[in-house]
């Protein structure tokens, strides 16, 4: 038995001392000795740690058995099923209703939460929209800087339209909507409006029926064949009855009686073919009577 302890003893001044550092461990001289220090440094990170377990028994996981004694853990507790999402986050998508820190009644909107808590009059909206457009280099970026603003913010943007409408429309219509249309692939944020293509024939009430103003008035309509002198720009050309849309605007129309719409029956312009990032359908334009028929479908479906 002596002689036994001694070979013991023996065996464990030679055995390697535990590794405390980061390095990591080849596989062929993984032993329990680095297994232990191993373990040890785990057991001191998780100790230091304050662990949060959504919808468990917090007395009997603490942070070290949850993270070393999966066989040890208590029983989870299911958690209550979370209650649906409020209105506050399709309010803050809705361009009608939000007004950035303008917005009234945020607490039937379900907004709390969702917005930073200062209230602002609607006049420091249009001031925060004034400069960061003044940061904006050039005149296509300040395009689509107006077009982030109305998409977001209705009111915002067409405050600030009548209130600078000498400066904004060049920069909303031509020459800039030009540019605008050529570019339209690449922009991220474009101009609301109605896409009608001739796969939608014969369905086009129901498209109408999707936009969320009733009382339309004014409808400004483009194919898209000649834009500008820049020709045929295919689906492209939203930009031109969004922008069109936007000037009656700033004389005083209403903005909810107007509706921009593209109709879509193909382009003969090989460079948008040809380009992966087209938006409109990719075929030679169709000038057969179904043309004619769509364009028939289309102002029936207005009135």
């Amino acid at each position: 038995r002596d002689v036994r302890r001694t070979d013991a003893r023996a065996s464990r001044a030679s055995a390697p001392a535990p590794r405390d550092d980061d390095e990591d461990v080849d596989a062929s001289t993984f032993d329990a000795s680095t297994f232990d220090a191993s373990r040890r440094a785990l057991l001191a990170l998780a100790a230091s740690t304050t662990t949060v377990m959504v919808g468990a028994d917090v007395a009997r996981a603490s942070p070290v058995r949850a993270s070393m004694r999966m066989a040890d853990r208590g029983p989870v507790a299911r958690a209550a099923p979370r209650p649906p999402c409020g209105p506050g986050y399709a309010t803050l998508r809705d361009a009608g209703t939000y007004r950035g820190l303008a917005t009234v009644d945020r607490e039937g909107r379900g907004l709390r939460g969702l917005l930073p808590p200062n209230v602002v009059e609607d006049d420091v909206e249009v001031r925060r929209a004034r400069e960061a457009l003044g940061q904006c280099d050039g005149a296509f970026e300040s395009y689509k800087q107006l077009v982030a603003l109305q998409t977001t913010d209705e009111r915002t943007f067409y405050k600030l339209l009548r209130s600078d409408t000498e400066r904004l429309l060049p920069l909303l219509y031509t020459p800039t909507v030009g540019e605008a249309c050529l570019r339209f692939g690449t922009l991220i944020q474009r101009p609301m409006g109605v896409w009608v293509s001739s796969d939608d024939a014969g369905n086009v009430r129901e498209l109408m029926r999707n936009w969320p103003r009733d009382d339309v008035k004014i409808a400004v309509i483009t194919d898209g064949e000649r834009i500008l002198g820049l020709g045929d720009q295919g689906a492209n050309g939203m930009g031109i009855s969004a922008g069109k849309s936007m000037v009656y605007a700033a004389c005083g129309v209403p903005p909810s009686a107007l509706l921009p719409i593209q109709i879509d029956t193909g382009t003969n312009n090989k460079t948008l073919l040809d380009d992966p990032l087209y938006i409109g359908l990719k075929r030679e334009r169709d000038r057969s009577q179904a043309y004619d028929a769509l364009l028939d479908e289309v102002v029936v479906s207005i009135r």
